[in-house]
């Protein structure tokens, strides 16, 4: 593993960022991102897991293209620095994804914010449906889903505004929020929505179900990689999360739970988490 510092402002994968002598690209490879330096990740580049890095500077994620990261080491953004993947005036592109993705340990740091630095993600409102207004990103049940049913009724708009397979859904909990459902559209004919699996528990005509597809993700690997983010600033505007989706989340400190729409209750470790429009 080898550690790097920008020595000017450019791409990621460029060695002359970091001064010539390669680029952060092996498993456990740390950066810094220098006060007064943008580096901009332009390429796919998970599969290999960094390790913990700093950003005084700007780290940014092209909004043009497929760009990704992998940590197994937390990114701290320090006071005058800014995590961005995407923002309000140039949000992420509906054609292309920006990813950041944690395959540590479970329940480790993926992002520390502390006060005076910032973590701002925007994803596109053109993202199937997605805009700020929350009628865009969800529906209900036409009628009951039993358990062990393959598909699922919602309201033909809904679905035809959804891709043809592998959009993500939500589907809330009939008796309880540990029973809200995590599924993947198959295939669409009408209103009727093919799931890749069978349903694991019954809901109700009239349940909740809520596009989770963005084009902006914050994820571990999986249920066994969950992430935390911990938010220490103290000015709100410093963190602004929009359209974005965190998958196998393990905590959220701070105040990042204000105006979102999650499955698990408050307090609890929340699995799914989607920054609707923060804050």
């Amino acid at each position: 593993m080898a550690a790097y510092t920008s020595t000017q402002t450019g791409n990621f994968n460029d060695a002359a960022t970091w001064g010539g002598g390669g680029w952060p690209n092996g498993a456990g490879d740390t950066y810094t991102v220098s006060a007064g330096h943008k580096v901009t990740v332009t390429a796919d580049h998970s599969g290999v897991a960094l390790g913990a890095s700093a950003v005084y500077g700007i780290l940014t994620f092209w909004r043009a293209l497929d760009t990704a990261l992998e940590h197994s080491g937390t990114i701290t953004v320090y006071s005058g620095g800014e995590l961005r993947m995407g923002n309000g005036v140039d949000p992420v592109d509906s054609s292309h994804t920006a990813k950041l993705i944690w395959s540590g340990s479970d329940g480790g740091t993926l992002i520390t914010i502390n006060d005076g630095g910032k973590l701002v993600t925007n994803g596109a409102a053109a993202w199937n449906m997605q805009s700020e207004t929350w009628a865009s990103c969800y529906t209900t049940l036409q009628a009951q889903a039993a358990s062990g049913q393959p598909d699922i009724s919602v309201p033909a708009a809904f679905a035809a505004a959804l891709q043809a397979s592998g959009d993500k859904l939500l589907i809330q909990g009939t008796t309880s929020n540990n029973q809200c459902e995590h599924v993947e559209v198959s295939s669409i004919s009408g209103g009727t929505i093919t799931l890749t699996g069978n349903l694991s528990y019954t809901h109700a005509s009239g349940a909740y179900v809520c596009l989770l597809s963005r084009n902006v993700i914050i994820r571990g690997t999986d249920g066994s990689h969950r992430f935390k983010i911990d938010n220490n600033t103290t000015t709100t505007t410093d963190v602004s999360c929009k359209l974005t989706f965190f998958e196998n989340v393990y905590q959220l400190e701070g105040s990042m739970y204000t105006q979102t729409w999650q499955c698990d209750a408050p307090g609890k470790p929340v699995e799914v988490f989607i920054a609707h429009k923060y804050p």
